[in-house]
C-alpha cells in the first residue's frame, strides 16, 4: 500500500499537546519530538523512520499502531507515553538498520501485540521490559538482529500444548533476569 513520504518532521505542538498521525507515513530524514510534554500519536497508523529520532518527547502507540525503524544514522531511543497500557503498545515493530549493531533503544517499557520483526540491527531494552502480549511473537531473530535485555510474556499453557514465541534466541543468558 502506498503512503506519504516526507523528508524531516519537527513535532512541537503548543503547550505540550499531541500531534496525531493522519495516514501511514515514511520519514526519510529526521524526526524531532521537541519537548518532554510533546506527544506524537501513531493513531493506529504505520510510521517508518529512516533517519534519526531526537528530542525529549513521547510516542503514543495503540494495539493497531505500527513502527518501522530502518535507514541509517544514530540509533533512536523510543520513549512511549505510559498513561495507559495501550499508549505503550505497538501492533508490529520492525527493525532494519545497522546489521549486528544497536538499531533502537527502549527508553520506556513497550508491549508488542503482533510481531517484532528483525531484518538487521538489535533492539536494546536497557532497564526496561519488552512484553510480548499473549499472541505476539518475534520473527527473524538472528545474529544480524535480536533483542538485548528483558523480554517478558504471559501465556496460558494447557498440558501437552506448545506455545510459539517466534524465533526467540538466547545469547549468553543470565537466568536471574528472566521474568
Amino acid at each position: 500500500p502506498s503512503h506519504d513520504k516526507i523528508d524531516s518532521v519537527i513535532v512541537n505542538p503548543a503547550s505540550g499537546g499531541t500531534v496525531l498521525l493522519g495516514s501511514d507515513v515514511t520519514i526519510n530524514g529526521n524526526l524531532n519530538i521537541s519537548d518532554a510534554n510533546d506527544v506524537f500519536s501513531l493513531n493506529g497508523k504505520l510510521l517508518v523512520i529512516k533517519g534519526v529520532v531526537s528530542g525529549n518527547g513521547l510516542f503514543k502507540g495503540s494495539t493497531t499502531s505500527q513502527l518501522e525503524i530502518s535507514g541509517s544514522g544514530a540509533a533512536p531511543t523510543l520513549n512511549f507515553l505510559s498513561t495507559t497500557s495501550a499508549d505503550k503498545t505497538l501492533y508490529n515493530l520492525s527493525i532494519n538498520r545497522n546489521s549486528g549493531a544497536t538499531a533502537a533503544t527502549l527508553g520506556t517499557a513497550l508491549n508488542i501485540e503482533g510481531t517484532l520483526t528483525f531484518t538487521a540491527g538489535n533492539l536494546e531494552t536497557v532497564s526496561n521490559t519488552l512484553t510480548l502480549n499473549s499472541n505476539a511473537s518475534i520473527v527473524n531473530e538472528s545474529n544480524l538482529g535480536y533483542v538485548i535485555g528483558k523480554v517478558a510474556s504471559t501465556r496460558t499453557v494447557s498440558s501437552n500444548e506448545t506455545q510459539n514465541f517466534g524465533s526467540l534466541v538466547t545469547i549468553a543468558p543470565d537466568y536471574r533476569d528472566w521474568e
